[in-house]
């Protein structure tokens, strides 16, 4: 259940969740993430503000959602289920008085401009210090021997940073005093996008090259943006 913000009914703030699983999961358990990743989001919380997460149900940006939180940062989240953020963040040890205290999850779509601009801009029309994005597709087999994996929106990616540059260049235009503060954009890519042709082992080459085409095709966009 959720206290639902009366003046804007796109905001939840976690409230009088169900009883807190006894269990405490590793927030990175199944996950490598680099040690300077997590670098990374600690110099992000030392900013004053708040970041601005999409793409928080996903595995490693889950992780970083509760490590950011764990380290006193305030948060916004885009999420089409808000239950299912904050059930995975209390499973993972984070505890009611955060979520009620440090966090705001905007219920809507990464494809909705307007969602994305409702978590980038706080109510009192704060810009986000740092924008983190870990969007991704659902992998899906197919019968194609060149192809045969793909996922079930290609552009998934491309489309998710996209949406955020366009979100930005409107509140800068709506709200000129924001135009002097640039968040930097941290996306979670992949190995083996890059333009070098024999840029992983030989014994990857096949999985990168044929069988992950069309995410790593995403993802190549997705950088260059």
């Amino acid at each position: 259940m959720y206290k639902e913000d009366r003046a804007n009914p796109s905001f939840f703030h976690p409230h009088h969740q169900q009883q807190q699983p006894s269990h405490t999961a590793n927030a990175s358990k199944g996950i490598i993430i680099p040690t300077n990743y997590y670098q990374a989001t600690s110099n992000m919380s030392t900013s004053s503000g708040f970041i601005a997460f999409f793409g928080a149900t996903g595995g490693c940006t889950n992780a970083t959602l509760v490590h950011t939180l764990n380290d006193g940062t305030h948060v916004r989240a885009l999420a089409r289920t808000p239950s299912k953020l904050t059930d995975m963040l209390l499973a993972q040890g984070i505890s009611q008085a955060i979520l009620d205290t440090q966090l705001t999850i905007v219920k809507g779509d990464i494809a909705s401009v307007s969602a994305i601009k409702t978590v980038l801009l706080s109510t009192d029309y704060a810009l986000a210090s740092q924008i983190l994005s870990g969007v991704g597709g659902t992998p899906q087999l197919r019968w194609n021997l060149k192809r045969p994996v793909t996922i079930d929106n290609p552009e998934i990616c491309a489309t998710t940073t996209k949406n955020i540059v366009q979100a930005l260049r409107e509140i800068y235009a709506e709200h000129p005093s924001t135009a002097t503060h640039r968040p930097s954009i941290v996306v979670i890519s992949t190995t083996g996008v890059s333009n070098i042709k024999e840029d992983v082992p030989f014994g990857f080459q096949t999985m990168y090259h044929v069988a992950l085409a069309d995410p790593h095709k995403d993802k190549k966009v997705m950088e260059q943006i």
